[in-house]
């Protein structure tokens, strides 16, 4: 026997090798004897394994274990560990956190004058009188005012 079939005998009985890999095995199996009983003694052997029994870790692996967590914890996580991309993300959305909060807080309070599309600032207009004066019809109170009743 050559390795190779030696290691297709072992792959099969891990269920790791495709049916046609399978088929080609069986004949090889149903041709040679020899074979046929390496598989059956390989088969044997491999249904017998078993996992030792879990043993409790000692009373030094605990203490130790639990050292070292303390360690650990008093640490606290390094950002020296983490990679750079990650600090340089972390980073960037700190900063766009505080920009983004800086300009709501400032947009919220009404501490921003508005601006003339033009570079100048204008004075404060209700939207209909800012979308009339956009539009070019003037505001709105500018044509009440100017307007003659019959």
């Amino acid at each position: 026997m050559n390795t190779e079939l030696e290691w297709s005998l072992l792959r099969r009985l891990r269920g790791e090798i495709s049916a046609e890999e399978a088929l080609w095995l069986d004949r090889q199996l149903a041709e040679e004897p020899e074979t046929r009983a390496a598989f059956d003694e390989l088969s044997r052997i491999w249904l017998g394994l078993e996992l030792p029994p879990p043993s409790p870790p000692t009373p030094q692996f605990t203490r130790e274990l639990l050292a070292r967590f303390r360690r650990e914890r008093a640490r606290g996580p390094s950002w020296s560990q983490a990679p750079v991309w990650a600090r340089a993300l972390a980073a960037a959305a700190a900063l766009a956190g505080v920009l983004v909060g800086a300009g709501v807080t400032s947009w919220s309070l009404g501490t921003a004058a508005p601006t003339d599309p033009w570079g100048g600032v204008t004075e404060e207009l209700s939207p209909v009188d800012a979308y009339l004066q956009l539009v070019g019809l003037g505001a709105f109170e500018d044509e009440q005012e100017g307007a003659s009743l019959p």
